[in-house]
């Protein structure tokens, strides 16, 4: 082998390891190239901030599956949906209850992808996702561990969408 085609082999091998990943577009329905992500309606959940985060969490994912997307402009197809339930329970680290040791939520979602002329090309179904996130016990919960629960929670349903709707299911 050839000195030249034994560094593209190491480059290869280690190419998984560095981050490095296919730009190769996955397969979405009706051969859509590209999506404007829409904040979902948060009308059930009393978070705010919570669509905005995962509309660029979905950005986010959709980029990383080879998706053109983005939060503005013209797109072949719109991703849109609804927060249906968002629950929030702070497990207690003692008997006593005066100190958090854990932030739990579940959301639940519905999510849409529409063509340009309103035909719906995906429905998510209802999507449930789930995290906690520990909270040290030498603190309460506070605006900042409420912001990192609900940005914790925004990644794992982005991923959850995201591989549904790349997967064709």
């Amino acid at each position: 082998m050839t000195a030249a085609r034994l560094g593209v082999v190491a480059l290869l091998a280690v190419a998984p390891s560095c981050g490095y990943h296919s730009t190769a577009s996955a397969a979405l329905p009706g051969d859509v190239r590209s999506i404007r992500v829409v904040p979902p309606d948060p009308s059930y959940t009393l978070e705010p901030q919570l669509p905005t985060m995962l509309a660029a969490e979905l950005v986010r994912q959709l980029a990383r599956a080879g998706v053109h997307a983005s939060t503005a402009g013209r797109a072949e197809a719109s991703l849109s949906g609804k927060l249906l339930a968002l629950t929030t329970v702070d497990a207690p680290l003692d008997p006593s209850g005066r100190r958090v040791g854990a932030r739990q939520l579940r959301l639940a979602l519905e999510l849409y992808l529409a063509a340009a002329d309103g035909r719906t090309l995906w429905r998510s179904g209802r999507l449930e996702v789930e995290t906690s996130s520990p909270i040290a016990a030498t603190t309460t919960p506070s605006e900042t561990t409420r912001v990192a629960a609900l940005q914790a929670i925004a990644v794992r349903a982005a991923a959850q969408a995201v591989e549904l709707l790349t997967s064709g299911l």
